[in-house]
């Protein structure tokens, strides 16, 4: 009877250590806020196309943001012919909208990298993942008419904040994780056996923080739901390109992690997008070509 108490009080006890959700986004409120010039840049409506000076003097107080903002539209996939000699000449042809999603992937993008390797968990492979899962959400997006590819790309590039959030704030239980997944168990499966909630959960908590668009909150929490009839109110077309390019990266080595192991979305998230065999041999053909664009914003 004793042995029975003490592997109950051994049971509790672990279960008590156990990281709540709410505690770990509160503490992100905190130590993985955005910094004020962002936050006023969204809330002005940047995202939107508005107050272009705002996003101006975030950049212009953040010389390397804006360096590598400028970096990017100077790549091929935001410009084919000069290269723009600053932002204010690039805003003249790309949207305002356009260069503060890719401010705010420049800032997700040096906090990813700031975090230190620990174990099998690579930062530069996060970031790599992740701006392939936003270039080819966005291709899907255009190819399937979705209205907003732009928000199609933050969305995919910001679905994976979650893990990144837990490399900065507590390394230590992503070694552990990492160390857990395999062939069989995957990076969110491992995470919901040991915690009892995902980097999923955890992303759509900060991206709410950070005040992003609805969809790009929805995308972060639902790109592990196993799509259903009941679920189809909740999954945006937004969302389903999401899903659909993060299995897609995953399978061809663009993953997060080495040992791929995701499920085949469900019919219901092809179906949303009215994508049949004919359209996903598009998609398929135009996959290489969208992960040679992505390269071009991993460093």
């Amino acid at each position: 009877m004793f042995r029975g108490v003490e592997i109950s009080r051994q049971m509790t006890t672990a279960i008590s250590r156990r990281p709540r959700l709410s505690q770990r986004a509160e503490q992100a409120k905190w130590e993985y806020a955005l910094g004020e010039p962002a936050r006023r840049a969204i809330t002005e409506g940047g995202l939107r196309g508005d107050s272009k000076e705002t996003l101006f003097r975030w950049l212009g107080g953040d010389r390397d943001l804006a360096r590598q903002v400028l970096q990017w539209c100077n790549t091929p996939m935001f410009n084919l012919t000069r290269p723009f000699g600053d932002l204010r000449e690039a805003v003249d042809i790309l949207e305002t909208s356009e260069l503060a999603r890719l401010a705010l992937m420049a800032e997700l993008r040096r906090r990813y990298l700031d975090c230190r390797p620990s174990g099998e968990f690579d930062p530069r492979r996060l970031w790599r993942h992740s701006i392939a899962v936003g270039t080819v959400s966005a291709m899907i997006a255009r190819t399937c008419g979705v209205s907003d590819s732009g928000e199609a790309f933050l969305a995919g590039t910001m679905h994976d904040i979650g893990i990144g959030v837990t490399a900065a704030l507590h390394p230590s239980d992503l070694t552990e994780i990492y160390h857990e997944v395999d062939q069989l168990s995957s990076f969110h499966e491992v995470e919901q056996d040991r915690n009892g909630w995902d980097h999923a959960a955890l992303g759509q908590e900060v991206l709410a923080q950070w005040m992003m668009p609805e969809v790009v909150q929805q995308a972060a929490g639902l790109h592990h739901v196993k799509m259903t009839d009941a679920d189809d109110g909740r999954f945006s077309p937004t969302v389903c390109c999401v899903v659909i390019a993060n299995y897609l990266c995953c399978r061809t080595g663009w993953g997060v992690a080495e040992k791929p192991c995701l499920q085949t979305p469900s019919d219901m998230v092809f179906k949303r997008l009215e994508i049949g065999s004919e359209m996903l041999m598009v998609i398929w053909h135009q996959l290489h070509e969208t992960l040679a664009q992505a390269a071009d914003m991993t460093w």
